[in-house]
C-alpha cells in the first residue's frame, strides 16, 4: 500500500476513534464496526513496524503489551471479542518512526479542522446567529439527557451551564485532546493549529486542561527549552487570568471556583475524578476483601452507579491493581527507552499520568497513539527531515 495513503487511512480511523457525534449512532456505531476499524489501524502499524534504530531489543516491549490487554480482559470480567479488540492496539507502539511521523500529521490536521468549525460554530450560536436543529441521544447510554446538535457542535441537555464539548460527547475530553495535542505541538503560537487548540481548550471550561498546559510549560521552558523568558511569560500570563478570572462574577463561577482547594475533601472543587464517598465504598471495600488485585467482582453495579466518571479510580476498581500497574509500567519503560533526554521523559510522565488520572478509557486507541508519540519525542527530529525531502520509506 502507498505509504501516504495508509497514514490518511489510519488518521481517519484514529477521528473515527475518538467518538465525535457523527459516528454515536447508525451503521458506523456497531460494534462489529468499530472492531474492524481497530483491526485495521491495527494492521496498518504493523505494517510498518520495525527495529527503531539504536533502539534493538523492543521485543519484550511488545510482548509486555499484550499481556497487558490479556490482563484487562480477564480481570475486567470481559469476553474474547473484547481481547479482540484490544490486540491490533497494541501494535500502535512500534511502528517506524517516519509512519508514525506521517499519521500524527495528517491525524492534527484532521483534529484542527474538526473542531475548529466547532469553535467558530460555537461563537456564532453564542451571537444568535446559528441555533440548534436536531437532538440525538447520548453516546453514554447511562447519562439521561440528550444532546442538541449543532452545525459541527453538541450540547448536553439538561445542564447547568452549558460548557463548550465541541464534536465530543463532554467538555473534558475535549480539553484532554487538545490539551495533549499542545503539548506536543509545544504551544507554538505562531501554528494556526496551536491556536485552534488553545482556544477550543479554554472554551471546553476543563480543568485537566488548564493545570496540564500551566505545568507542563513551565517545566518545558525552565528545563528542556532552559527559557527563563518563556517561564516568567507563562508564570505571568497565568496571574494575570487568576486576576481577570476571580474579579469577573461569570468567570469566577464557572472556573475559577474549581480551583479552590477543599480541605474537607482533600482535593480541588474541580477535580470530580475522585471523592470521599467512592474512595470508602469502593476503595475501602476492596481493600478489605482483596479485590483490590483483580478488581471488583460486581462490574456492572459499578458501572451504572459511577457512570465511568471517576477517571482512574474507575479502572482501578473494575480491573484491579494488577492490571493497572502492568500498564502503567508498560508506558513508564517505553518512555525511558525511546527517551531523547531526562527531562524529556519526565514530561512524558506527566502527560501519562495527568492523563489516565482523569480519564477512565486508558486502553483506547487514540490515547495510546497520543501517549506513544509523546514518549518518541525525538522521533520529530529524527525524520522531519526525511518527511520535507519526501524520502520513500
Amino acid at each position: 500500500m502507498n505509504k501516504k495513503l495508509g497514514a490518511i487511512i489510519a488518521a481517519l480511523i484514529l477521528i473515527y476513534l475518538a467518538q465525535p457525534y457523527y459516528f454515536w449512532h447508525g451503521v458506523l456505531a456497531s460494534k462489529y464496526v468499530n472492531l474492524f476499524m481497530v483491526a485495521v489501524l491495527g494492521g496498518l502499524f504493523l505494517l510498518h513496524a520495525q527495529e527503531q534504530k539504536g533502539k534493538k531489543g523492543t521485543d519484550w516491549l511488545f510482548l509486555m503489551f499484550a499481556v497487558s490487554a490479556v490482563l484487562f480482559t480477564i480481570f475486567g470480567g470481559r469476553n474474547l471479542l473484547y481481547l479482540i479488540t484490544l490486540l491490533p492496539i497494541t501494535a500502535i507502539p512500534f511502528s517506524s518512526d517516519v509512519f508514525y511521523q506521517r499519521v500524527y500529521k495528517y491525524f492534527i490536521t484532521f483534529f484542527v479542522i474538526m473542531v475548529g468549525l466547532s469553535v467558530v460554530s460555537y461563537v456564532l450560536s453564542l451571537a444568535g446567529v446559528v441555533s440548534s436543529y436536531r437532538t440525538i441521544e447520548p453516546l453514554n447510554e447511562l447519562k439521561q439527557g440528550y444532546y442538541l446538535v449543532y452545525p459541527f457542535f453538541v450540547q448536553y441537555v439538561p445542564s447547568l451551564f452549558s460548557r463548550f464539548s465541541g464534536p465530543f460527547d463532554e467538555p473534558g475530553a475535549l480539553g484532554t485532546y487538545c490539551g495533549i495535542l499542545l503539548c506536543i505541538q509545544k504551544l507554538k503560537l505562531k501554528d494556526a493549529k496551536s491556536i485552534v487548540l488553545l482556544v477550543a481548550g479554554i472554551l471546553s471550561l476543563s480543568f485537566f486542561f488548564y493545570v496540564l498546559i500551566g505545568i507542563y510549560f513551565v517545566f518545558y521552558n525552565i528545563f528542556e527549552r532552559r527559557s527563563a523568558f518563556g517561564s516568567v511569560a507563562i508564570i505571568v500570563a497565568i496571574i494575570a487570568a487568576g486576576v481577570i478570572i476571580t474579579n469577573n462574577a461569570f468567570l469566577n463561577d464557572v472556573l475559577g471556583e474549581r480551583f479552590v482547594f477543599d480541605t474537607e475533601a482533600g482535593r480541588f472543587s474541580g477535580d470530580n475524578r475522585l471523592t470521599a464517598e467512592s474512595q470508602e465504598y469502593y476503595l475501602g471495600s476492596m481493600v478489605r476483601s482483596g479485590q483490590i488485585w483483580t478488581g471488583i467482582e460486581n462490574k456492572a453495579a459499578f458501572k451504572e452507579d459511577t457512570a465511568g466518571a471517576y477517571g482512574f479510580v474507575t479502572v482501578l476498581i473494575q480491573y484491579g491493581l494488577i492490571a493497572m500497574l502492568w500498564y502503567m509500567l508498560f508506558f513508564l519503560l517505553y518512555g525511558y527507552k525511546f527517551k531523547s533526554s531526562t527531562w524529556s521523559f519526565l514530561l512524558f510522565v506527566l502527560v501519562f499520568f495527568a492523563t489516565i488520572y482523569q480519564r477512565p478509557n486508558i486502553f483506547h486507541s487514540v490515547y495510546v497513539f497520543l501517549f506513544v508519540y509523546v514518549a518518541r519525542s525525538s522521533m520529530e527530529n529524527a525524520v522531519s527531515g526525511e518527511l520535507a525531502t519526501g524520502k520513500k520509506h
